[in-house]
C-alpha cells in the first residue's frame, strides 16, 4: 500500500459526496491507494451515504466510532492506515483531478519525507489561491516548514514518522493540528514545497473552532502550545513566534473581548515562564509597531488599556 488517505467525519451528510467522488478522480492504482474513513458519531445520514460507496469501492474502508472528537478520529485513521505515506482530507474540501497520483510520484522517486503544497480557498462565489507556508518551491528547510500551516490535510506524510516517534493527536483538545504536525520537523531528513493547489478548502464549515461567543476550549491551545516545546531545542525562535500569534496575540485579544482576566492570566503566566523573552524574538521584531504594543499590553495583562486604545475587530 503506498497512499492512505484519511477522512473525518462528523454530520458532513451536505459534502461528503463531494469530498469521496473528489478521491475517486485520483487515477491509483486500487492495489496502492485506501481512503480511511472514519464516521466520528454522524448522526444525520453521512454514514448511509459512505456506505453507498464502499460497497462500490472495496478501497473506500468506512470506521464508525462513538464521538469522541476530531483528535481521536485523526488518531484512529493513523491506526487503521496501512499506506507508506498518509495524508488527510476535509469531509467537506476536496482534491484536484489526479493530484495524489503526481504528488506520490515525485515523493517516491525523491525518497521525500514530506511533501507540502497549496490550497485554494472557496467563498461562495470567490475563491483564493492559499499559500501554506511562505517559501519558493523546492527544498526547504525545518525552519520554514515549522512557520507553515499546520493541517494535515497540506501534506504528505512518511507514515514511519508517526510510528516510529509515537507521534499522536492530543486526544480530546480542540487545535490538535497545530500541537501535532509541527513535531514532525524533528524527524524529517527531507522537506519539499510543491507549489501547486492540489485541495480546495470550503469556507462553509460549521465546526467547533466557528461556534461564536466565548469558548473554554479556546483555552486548548495552551495545553496544545505545550506539546511543541520539545521542539524549543533546535527550533526556539519559530515555535516561540508560533506561540505568540496563537495563544498570546488571537487568544488573547479573544480573551479581552469577553473580559477573561483569569484565562488570559494563564496564559501570561505561561509566555513568563516559557518565553520571557518573546520580544526579543527576530520575527517579531519585524512585526508592526501596533500589534507589538497590543502583544505587550496582553503580557502585562492590560485589558482596560487594550480596550481604550483600539477596537478588537480591527486588531491584527
Amino acid at each position: 500500500m503506498k497512499l492512505s488517505v484519511v477522512v473525518t467525519v462528523y454530520n458532513r451528510e451536505h459534502s461528503i459526496q463531494r469530498c469521496l467522488d473528489s478521491l475517486l478522480e485520483q487515477n491509483m492504482d486500487e492495489n496502492n491507494y485506501e481512503i480511511i474513513v472514519i464516521n466520528d458519531g454522524s448522526t444525520d445520514r453521512s454514514q448511509e451515504i459512505i456506505e453507498t460507496y464502499c460497497e462500490k469501492y472495496k478501497y473506500i474502508k468506512l470506521y464508525n466510532k462513538k464521538n469522541a472528537g476530531i483528535a481521536s478520529a485523526r488518531n484512529d485513521g493513523l491506526r487503521y492506515a496501512t499506506g507508506e505515506y498518509i495524508t488527510a482530507l476535509d469531509s467537506d474540501d476536496t482534491v484536484n483531478p489526479n493530484m495524489y497520483r503526481m504528488l506520490l510520484d515525485i515523493l517516491q522517486k525523491n525518497n521525500y519525507d514530506i511533501l507540502v503544497y497549496d490550497s485554494t480557498y472557496k467563498y461562495a462565489e470567490h475563491e483564493e489561491y492559499f499559500s501554506m507556508l511562505d517559501a519558493p518551491e523546492g527544498l526547504i528547510n525545518a525552519k520554514s516548514y515549522i512557520l507553515g500551516c499546520p493541517a494535515p490535510w497540506n501534506k504528505i506524510v512518511k507514515k514511519s514518522l508517526f510510528d516510529l516517534h509515537n507521534i499522536t493527536y492530543p486526544d480530546g483538545y480542540v487545535y490538535e493540528d497545530y500541537a501535532t504536525l509541527p513535531r514532525l520537523a524533528l524527524y524529517a531528513n527531507t522537506i519539499f514545497y510543491k507549489k501547486i493547489s492540489a485541495i480546495n478548502y470550503f469556507n462553509d464549515k460549521s465546526g467547533i473552532t466557528r461556534t461564536r461567543g466565548y469558548q473554554p476550549y479556546w483555552m486548548d491551545l495552551l495545553y496544545c502550545s505545550k506539546l511543541l516545546e520539545p521542539l524549543n531545542v533546535k527550533y526556539k525562535d519559530e515555535v516561540e513566534l508560533k506561540v505568540y500569534d496563537s495563544l498570546l496575540l488571537d487568544t488573547g485579544k479573544l480573551l479581552v473581548e469577553y473580559e477573561k482576566k483569569e484565562e488570559l492570566n494563564k496564559i501570561r503566566q505561561y509566555m513568563k515562564a516559557t518565553y520571557p523573552n518573546w520580544q526579543h524574538n527576530p520575527y517579531i521584531k519585524k512585526r508592526g509597531k501596533k500589534e507589538k504594543l497590543i502583544a505587550y499590553l496582553l503580557y502585562k495583562g492590560q485589558m482596560r488599556i487594550i480596550k481604550t486604545i483600539t477596537s478588537m475587530k480591527k486588531v491584527k
